[in-house]
Formats: structure tokens, C-alpha cells, sequence
């Protein structure tokens, strides 16, 4: 990534991280990135353009520093849980649900879309899990954006995505005869 689109983007994260999402104007950016309003246009043509950047940006610096801990054959309890508190614990995450909490709510909705997509990529990449598997994690990470809860919560909700997650992947499934919480069922009682 070039010098200047490097020093926009950083620009917009701390106008972000500060003063949230209402205050980042594309005037307000190249005066906070020091450099002409043309330069920044030559960059990014509209404010979502910024966001959808930067947004990326900090999914790919979250995937980067997970990966060295996190191998992609293996789902861990742990892997789940430094990506949740990757997500909860991010300083631009908390400074949105401080300044903009409404903003924080428009990040964590699934579809299509760089950021999205972005993090799709990274989860599968980190945990080695399937479309389906991946779309889970990512809606419930996306719920932390929201309200992340305590660390013991995030951790406790990692240990059954992970555990989840496992079971799936090595085939272990549960018999029709038990509930979801694998507690035999009963036969109904006759009449």
C-alpha cells in the first residue's frame, strides 16, 4: 500500500476511533492525513469508500495477528476466543460503540461486501471450517461488535462454537435418539 493512501487510512481510523463515524467528512480527513482534499479524492472517491477501507484493513491486522497462533488444521476453544476478543476489544470497535453506537450495528450485518468478505476469508483461513461453519462464527463475532460482554462470556461462547466447530469437522455427530444437548430422548408415553 502506497505512503498516502497508508497515512489516509490511519487518519481515518484515529477520526474514527475519536470521534466516530458522523465526524469523518472527507474534509476532515485530509486535514487529519495532511494532504490535499484532491489527493484524497484521487484515493477515494466517497466516505463509504473510506469506511469499506478501512474496515478491511483492520479485518486483515486482526488475521494477520491470529495467524501466528492459530493453526488453520486445528479448532480451538482458544483460536474462537482470541478472534472474539480481536473483535470486542478492538480500540476502533470500541471507540465506534462509544461515539457511534448506531455505526457499530451497520458493521456486523452479513451479505457481500469488502469487509464481509474480508473477514469470511480470515475466519475460514484461521479455523479451516466449512461456508457454513464460517458464516456462524462470523454472526456471532458480528454480535459482539454490539454488546461484547465479559471476557469469561466470550470465552464460554468460543468453548461451544469450538466444540461445535470440532465435532462437525471430525464427523462426530450426535444420534437421532438424544437432544441437542445429548440427552437420550424418550419415547413418548402411550395412551
Amino acid at each position: 500500500m502506497g505512503r498516502v493512501r497508508s497515512a489516509i487510512l490511519s487518519a481515518a481510523e484515529q477520526v474514527l476511533r475519536d470521534d466516530g463515524v458522523d465526524a469523518l467528512t472527507m474534509r476532515r480527513l485530509a486535514e487529519a492525513a495532511g494532504v490535499a482534499r484532491a489527493t484524497l479524492y484521487n484515493h477515494f472517491r466517497r466516505r463509504e469508500d473510506v469506511l469499506v477501507a478501512v474496515g478491511a484493513q483492520v479485518v486483515e491486522r486482526a488475521r494477520q495477528e491470529l495467524v501466528a497462533g492459530c493453526p488453520p488444521e486445528t479448532v480451538s476453544a482458544a483460536a474462537v476466543a482470541a478472534i472474539a476478543d480481536q473483535v470486542a476489544e478492538h480500540p476502533l470497535v470500541a471507540g465506534l460503540r462509544r461515539s457511534s453506537p448506531g455505526s457499530v450495528q451497520g458493521l456486523g450485518v452479513p451479505g457481500a461486501g469488502l469487509v464481509w468478505d474480508g473477514a469470511r476469508r480470515s475466519v475460514a483461513a484461521l479455523l479451516g471450517s466449512t461456508d457454513a461453519q464460517t458464516e456462524l462464527v462470523l454472526r456471532w463475532l458480528a454480535s459482539l461488535l454490539v454488546d461484547p460482554g465479559t471476557e469469561a462470556d466470550r470465552c464460554a461462547g468460543a468453548a461451544l462454537l469450538a466444540g461445535g466447530l470440532a465435532a462437525a469437522q471430525t464427523g462426530d455427530r450426535r444420534s437421532d435418539a438424544s437432544d441437542a444437548h445429548g440427552t437420550p430422548r424418550r419415547a413418548p408415553p402411550t395412551v
